[in-house]
């Protein structure tokens, strides 16, 4: 979600060279002048400390938040008119030991039933046309390029993908969540292109970079607006 953030300012903002990157002290301490276009999506050089949280777009209308702390956020954002709240999770453990629940969508359906769906539901509860005030997406995780661990592998985020989107529409479960997917876009990334031209997408094989997220924020931005 910091990439997908990242992605959204950088093309609302229309600023390509450091359209997601703070312009503070701290920022510019913690070498904030080298997170330039690619860059900026280096997560151990350029993080959420390096990142503008306040970004404020399209002539002042919007304000992009990341919100990276805290699963019970989304219950609050009713509290302003308009809110459009994105989220994802699934490549860390909840709860237990070593990797459990890790791109399992039986775990995570059950761990979101507890924390995050009570929320959501109680907001659609008390609102009409509670979607038109404070929507609420689940994007899909993306294809990563290795595996490092047996639960990170293509069919098991596959898997993963597929039994998250069920699980959000059966409303049943978390009330009105919309869906977005991004993973089938990156996975036929890496089907389709040699992995010469697709490895130097991302700087760890894991994260993608500047590329493949802005063309998430488009496909997110086509989502909303339809």
């Amino acid at each position: 979600m910091r990439q997908i953030y990242a992605g959204m300012l950088i093309t609302l903002s229309g600023n390509y060279v450091n359209g997601s990157i703070a312009d503070t002290q701290f920022a510019r301490q913690t070498g904030s002048a080298a997170c330039v276009y690619h860059k900026q999506f280096y997560e151990k050089k350029c993080g959420v400390r390096q990142l503008n949280h306040r970004g404020i777009v399209c002539d002042g209308k919007i304000l992009l938040d990341p919100v990276l702390t805290g699963i019970d956020n989304l219950g609050a954002c009713s509290a302003q008119n308009g809110t459009v709240a994105l989220f994802s999770f699934g490549n860390y453990k909840i709860g237990g030991s070593g990797r459990h629940g890790v791109n399992n969508a039986t775990a995570y359906g059950e761990f979101f039933k507890r924390t995050i769906c009570p929320h959501i539901k109680g907001r659609s509860a008390y609102e009409t046309e509670a979607e038109k005030v404070c929507s609420v997406w689940w994007v899909s995780t993306h294809a990563r390029l290795r595996a490092y661990y047996p639960d990170e592998v293509p069919e098991t985020i596959d898997s993963y993908n597929k039994g998250m989107r069920s699980f959000y529409e059966d409303r049943a479960n978390c009330g009105h969540v919309n869906y977005i997917d991004v993973f089938n876009m990156t996975a036929s990334l890496i089907k389709t292109t040699d992995p010469s031209e697709s490895s130097p997408l991302s700087y760890d094989q894991v994260h993608w970079g500047m590329e493949v997220n802005l063309i998430k924020a488009q496909i997110i931005i086509s989502a909303l607006s339809s």
